[in-house]
């Protein structure tokens, strides 16, 4: 068994977390890092850990990730899929790699070994003790851009809102190769009046209007979509004693802490029925990575300047993996 405290604490993690925080040691920022950073932020907004995060597109090769024992990948379904399509074995790997509780599913077999499952929670007893006060202010958080992803989820989501007053921030992102003139403004706006008739005190705020974090009580809706499934956003809150409305404490396993109010459970890889079905409609009746519907994806050159023509992934890999996604 790994002892993961051990791992992440003493000389030799220091050394290896100093090294992966200068990244320009081991792996050069490029065109396409810099495209998707973008589009994701403020969410992908490096932050320390000793966990070591990252996103799996800014991994140009797996030798690369040798000199550290373990990292995390932040990743959604999406990012997760094209990562496992690029290495489908983890040949000459040592490094254990951290994937999100809920996309285990995703993790090819060959892969199974080296892959253990993270769980971020929060210390409420702690932080309430601490602040000597519950969270009381409701903040919902959204990206404009990625609606997609969450109109299957959203109802739900605002059901564990109480109250009428809310504060509402939001993020609009257009990717570097996108034409602005393409953007479905109707569906920002329709989501807006919903939101306000949902809410009778709805209030937009911006990140420099966020005081008193330690007071809130908040949703990421993003958090579980296609994209990303650790959030800059959420660890700049959970940090200051907010409270996560979202959480389900789900992992059995080691515990990492990260700040005073928050840490990170690190599971072994298992996998409930549901999700052995989910494995199995993925890898057979799909055939992932090998299926015809995975041919023809954009053939990632990342020496390419235009960003028009610099792509990840194509729409109708990103409608797949929003039925996957949607998938209970």
């Amino acid at each position: 068994m790994i002892d993961w405290k051990a791992l992440t604490t003493g000389f030799s993690a220091n050394e290896e977390t100093n090294i992966f925080n200068r990244k320009s040691m081991w792996s050069e920022v490029d065109q396409l890092d810099e495209k998707y950073s973008e589009f994701l932020r403020p969410h992908s907004t490096p932050y320390f850990s000793r966990l070591r995060p990252l996103f799996s597109f800014e991994i140009k090769s797996l030798d690369s990730l040798n000199q550290f024992s373990h990292v995390l990948l932040r990743d959604g379904v999406l990012f997760l899929l094209k990562f496992f399509e690029r290495f489908p074995e983890p040949k000459h790997l040592i490094t254990k790699v951290l994937v999100h509780k809920d996309l285990g599913w995703v993790v090819p077999k060959a892969w199974q070994e080296q892959v253990f499952l993270y769980e971020r929670v929060s210390d409420h007893d702690r932080s309430v003790i601490q602040n000597e006060r519950k969270p009381k202010k409701n903040l919902l958080i959204v990206d404009l851009h990625d609606l997609e992803s969450i109109e299957g989820t959203i109802e739900e989501k605002i059901e564990l809102i109480n109250g009428p007053e809310v504060e509402v921030l939001s993020f609009f992102n257009m990717m570097r190769g996108k034409d602005i003139d393409r953007y479905d403004r109707g569906k920002t706006l329709s989501f807006h009046e919903w939101l306000k008739n949902r809410f009778s005190s709805a209030k937009n705020i911006s990140w420099s209007e966020l005081s008193g974090s330690e007071n809130y009580q908040f949703i990421n809706c993003n958090e579980d979509g296609l994209f990303y499934r650790d959030s800059y956003v959420s660890h700049f809150l959970l940090q200051r004693g907010a409270k996560d409305l979202l959480e389900k404490k789900t992992l059995s396993g080691q515990m990492v802490s990260l700040s005073p109010y928050h840490s990170v459970i690190i599971a072994d890889l298992t996998l409930n029925d549901q999700e052995l079905v989910k494995h199995k409609l993925l890898y057979e009746t799909y055939n992932y990575p090998c299926g015809e519907l995975f041919q023809g994806e954009p053939q990632i050159d990342r020496g390419i300047e235009d960003y028009f023509k610099l792509n990840y992934y194509s729409t109708r890999f990103f409608k797949f993996c929003l039925y996957l996604n949607s998938l209970k």
